[in-house]
């Protein structure tokens, strides 16, 4: 993340909330990063290949990626079925609340949303890693 930021702030990227906002960012970064974290766990637990878990990354990561405004913001010619796919994408609301956190607008909604979709992944992928984990073992 450090290295982003400095990239960033090497192509003329500003902070426009201060260092608290910043801190913020990480840590919702951070808390998300480890609650989707156990949707990879359960893949490579269940995965008989390393590349099976690879082809996971593209096959599902890759589009959610895409399907985000990560890249770009919902614009009013967007059609209405991906205007909600994008809408109700969970990297949305993080990128959204980083945003927020970053150059100022709303943080709030967007956090609970994105913190909310985190915990939903975890209560279904945790306790199915740790069973496959259990038989395998």
């Amino acid at each position: 993340m450090l290295v982003l930021l400095l990239v960033g702030f090497a192509i003329g990227f500003r902070i426009g909330t201060g260092p608290l906002g910043l801190v913020a960012a990480f840590g919702l970064i951070l808390l998300f990063a480890l609650l989707f974290t156990w949707i990879s766990v359960y893949v490579g637990v269940k995965a008989s290949e390393p590349e099976k878990v690879q082809i996971f990354g593209f096959t599902i990561i890759f589009p959610i990626t895409f399907l985000s405004t990560a890249f770009i913001r919902l614009s009013p010619g967007t059609p209405d079925w991906l205007a909600f796919v994008m809408r109700n994408n969970p990297l949305t609301q993080l990128v959204e609340a980083i945003r927020g956190l970053l150059v100022g607008g709303p943080v709030l909604a967007h956090a609970w949303i994105a913190v909310v979709w985190g915990l939903a992944f975890m209560a279904v992928f945790a306790p199915l890693s740790v069973r496959e984990l259990r038989r395998r073992v």
